[in-house]
């Protein structure tokens, strides 16, 4: 049986293409979880409905790889696994991705 593991959600603002363009990497973190052999996180665009699962091995934290598009949503969840078994999904997080806005510009006329 595999303690509950909690993640948090750390995020890294990254320049994309030009400077009115700003993409997020969504940095997720957990504790370690006793006898487990590795890791996996659930994510999708509704809460408790997971599209996607990536395993990522026995590592305690994972950066989004994929475009993360704005406007929407994610949720993420993970879990802890052995040899024979899952545990449970560990406590849901969530991270709405809202558009930057442009960069100010001063006018300046002569």
């Amino acid at each position: 049986m595999f303690k509950k593991i909690y993640i948090v959600i750390i995020l890294i603002f990254l320049l994309i293409g030009n400077v009115n363009s700003y993409g997020e990497v969504i940095n997720l973190a957990w504790d370690t979880s006793v006898g487990a052999t590795g890791y996996k996180i659930y994510s999708g665009l509704e809460s408790s409905n997971y599209s996607w699962v990536v395993d990522v091995g026995n590592v305690l934290d994972y950066s989004t790889l994929d475009i993360i598009t704005f406007g929407y949503t994610y949720y993420f969840v993970a879990t802890a696994y052995d040899d024979i078994e899952e545990s449970d999904y560990s406590n849901e997080v969530s991270y709405r991705i809202m558009p930057k806005p442009p960069s100010l510009i001063r006018l300046v006329s002569y």
